[in-house]
Parts: structure tokens; C-alpha cells; sequence
């Protein structure tokens, strides 16, 4: 945290925790809780090569537990890798967006974490699957941390200021160009 920020009560009111707390000013500094969320999720995003190489290394187990003819296995194989690698580059897409300033992407991001934690838990509490130290522990720890960090408030506040100066920033240029014609 910045610092210049008193600590929040756990009292507070609900009313307080979504009143405007936007800054007009202009950019200030990139908080650490959003570098540390960028850091956190693109980790998150290259972890995924681990779930890739678990995907590759599983699939002759999967393919006769299942009673797959080969091409079938390979299908499936391709489409679980596929899926990995484009959910992979859409979290480092919305976490560059999220460096930039964009809240929705940073809500973005803590959503798919979100997500991603939960189809873990539903994995190990409904199909018994266990939780993995080379591919859905690492990737489990990731996506808390990055929740965690990017739920902070300074990062919610520069988000939100970012965004706004952005749309401001735009009304003031689509004015200028209605001037001029």
C-alpha cells in the first residue's frame, strides 16, 4: 500500500466500501498491489504449460481408461491443449490491460481466478481428484495470491481513476474533433 491511506475498520458501513473513491488529479503511481497481480497472474498464465505437460504425460491413461481408438484420444488431447494455451494468452491479454489501468480487466482477472480455483476444488471434492504439486497446486496457490492482491483498495482506486481519466480523456478529444468540423 501507498501509505497515505488510513486503515479501513472492520466496522465500516456497507455504504463506504462503494462510495466514489476516485482521484481527479491525474496518474498517479502504479500501486504495488497491481504490479504484484500482474507478476502473480502472468506466472499464473505460463503455469499453465505445467497443466499442458500434465494434459500430454495423462493421455495414454486417459485413452485406456476410456476405451479411446487413438485418433479420439489425440482429438481430446488437442482440444484440452488447445483450450490451456488460448486460456493461457487471453489472462496475459487481460492482465496487459489490467497494467494499463482498465478496472474491468482487473476484475476480469480476479474472475478467472476465481474460477479457475473453484474448478479445482470442484475437481477434488466431486471427482476426487487430488491436487497435484507439478501442475494444480502451483497454479492453485497463483490464482489466491492473485485475488488476493488485486482485491487491495489502492488497486481499486487507481483502477477506477485510470478508467475514468481514459473515458475524460476521450470526451475531451471527440469535442475537439465536433469543434473543428
Amino acid at each position: 500500500m501507498t501509505g497515505d491511506l488510513e486503515k479501513r475498520p472492520a466496522t465500516e458501513p456497507a455504504l463506504a466500501l462503494i462510495a466514489d473513491d476516485t482521484d481527479d488529479r491525474g496518474p498517479a503511481e502504479r500501486p504495488g498491489a497491481i504490479t504484484r497481480g500482474a507478476v502473480l497472474g502472468a506466472l499464473r498464465a505460463l503455469a499453465g504449460v505445467f497443466i499442458v505437460v500434465d494434459i500430454w504425460r495423462e493421455m495414454p491413461a486417459i485413452e485406456a481408461e476410456y476405451h479411446l481408438d487413438h485418433a479420439e484420444a489425440r482429438l481430446l488431447m488437442w482440444l484440452g491443449v488447445g483450450t490451456q494455451i488460448v486460456w493461457m494468452l487471453g489472462l496475459l491479454l487481460v492482465i496487459w490491460l489490467m497494467w494499463r489501468g482498465h478496472n474491468g480487466a482487473r476484475l476480469l482477472v480476479m474472475i478467472l481466478a476465481f474460477l479457475s480455483t473453484t474448478s479445482v476444488a470442484v475437481d477434488y471434492f466431486a471427482a476426487g481428484a487430488g491436487i497435484t504439486l507439478d501442475a494444480s497446486f502451483l497454479t492453485l496457490g497463483l490464482d489466491i495470491l492473485t485475488m488476493l492482491a488485486l482485491s487491495d483498495h489502492d488497486a481499486s482506486a487507481w483502477t477506477r481513476t485510470q478508467t475514468r481519466l481514459r473515458r475524460a480523456s476521450a470526451l475531451e478529444l471527440k469535442a475537439r474533433r465536433q469543434h473543428r468540423q
